[in-house]
């Protein structure tokens, strides 16, 4: 049976994905599985049994006939017997339109929008765990006739089928840890003299650092690296695949509610992250037992958060005293912990 799993983006939401396909490829080896997704996310897909198709919805593919063409490419070249829609949004339920006309059944993600909503109004918030979207995938893979034997705190990262070969240096007597101090929104970002302490503290104290993010990201990690031999920007040394399996070699990584918290999750080692004006009540936390080494101010001190599901909003309070009542002694306090308890 051929599978098709649409999710276009973004990149944290497409790694995510990359855990319940893992389980599909062991619970379900004979399916034949396919993912439609943006060109960037092709090399995240290398280690699983899985094809990847690609489609630029700003070109070639871009509004309602471009989506047509697509459909009639998916439909000659892939040819699918069911669609499973993890991203639900205006573009792919164009499609799943198409694909439904033809007769497909199309099973389609539930994103529990109003509750989310609920969690961030400004007033009378209805602050409550939400499902995982890790668990929302798994249940529309169930509704499809696939149920996973999938539980968020019991993930142990992706199985690396393919070896890629590492040319960054790893020096063995160091504690060698990540850092992707940077986010796409201010609402999840970290202010940067605080990213500068942290780091500072860090090599002060002979850890070895290793900075990841975007390409977007290059110049300004330049600069935090400042030449120093304790540093390395990563940035420009291999593609998400490089990333994820340079990863393992790790022994803690940091990052901000980003895609890069999901990428080391990914690589099983241990995950501290650095949350503001969103919330893991979202949905959105790290899997496996990484949730324990999230550093955020307690709700009763702020009661003003989330205030946002994705950070994209602007501060209620307009001093993102989220962010900047975090100081770097509560992330090494999280690092050492992290470095302690092994997952």
């Amino acid at each position: 049976m051929k599978v098709l799993i649409i999710r276009f983006s973004a990149l944290g939401d497409i790694t995510l994905s990359l855990a319940l396909i893992q389980k599909l490829n062991e619970q379900y080896p004979d399916l034949e599985l396919f993912i439609l997704s943006k060109p960037f996310a092709k090399d995240l897909f290398s280690s699983l049994k899985i094809t990847f198709v690609e489609s630029d919805l700003k070109s070639e593919h871009k509004g309602f006939i471009g989506l047509f063409k697509l459909y009639k490419k998916i439909k000659r070249e892939v040819n699918p017997n069911i669609v499973i829609d993890l991203h639900q949004v205006l573009r792919s339920k164009i499609l799943n339109f198409f694909f439904r006309s033809s007769g497909l059944k199309v099973f389609e993600i539930d994103k529990g929008r109003k509750k989310k909503k609920a969690l961030v109004r400004k007033e009378n918030k209805i602050r409550k765990q939400l499902k995982h979207s890790a668990e929302r995938y798994a249940d529309v893979f169930e509704s499809a006739g696939f149920p996973l034997n999938f539980k968020t705190k019991d993930f142990q990262g992706l199985n690396f089928s393919r070896k890629l070969e590492n040319t960054i240096p790893l020096p063995l007597e160091k504690v060698k840890i990540g850092f992707a101090p940077m986010a796409q929104h201010q609402g999840k970002s970290w202010p940067l003299e605080k990213v500068k302490t942290l780091i500072k503290e860090l090599v002060d104290d002979g850890k070895f650092i290793y900075l990841f993010g975007g390409p977007m990201d290059k110049i300004e990690l330049d600069e935090l690296a400042n030449g120093s031999d304790f540093i390395v920007n990563m940035v420009g040394t291999g593609g998400l695949d490089f990333e994820m399996q340079f990863m393992k070699n790790l022994d803690v990584f940091v990052a901000m509610d980003s895609s890069n918290m999901h990428l080391a999750t990914m690589a099983n080692i241990p995950v501290v992250s650095i949350w503001g004006a969103t919330h893991s009540l979202a949905g959105f936390g790290p899997l496996g037992k990484n949730d324990a080494f999230k550093v955020e101010i307690a709700n009763d001190q702020l009661s003003c958060r989330p205030c946002s599901v994705f950070g994209n909003k602007e501060c209620f309070r307009g001093d993102y005293a989220c962010l900047n009542g975090i100081n770097s002694n509560e992330v090494i306090e999280k690092i050492n912990q992290a470095l302690n308890s092994p997952l």
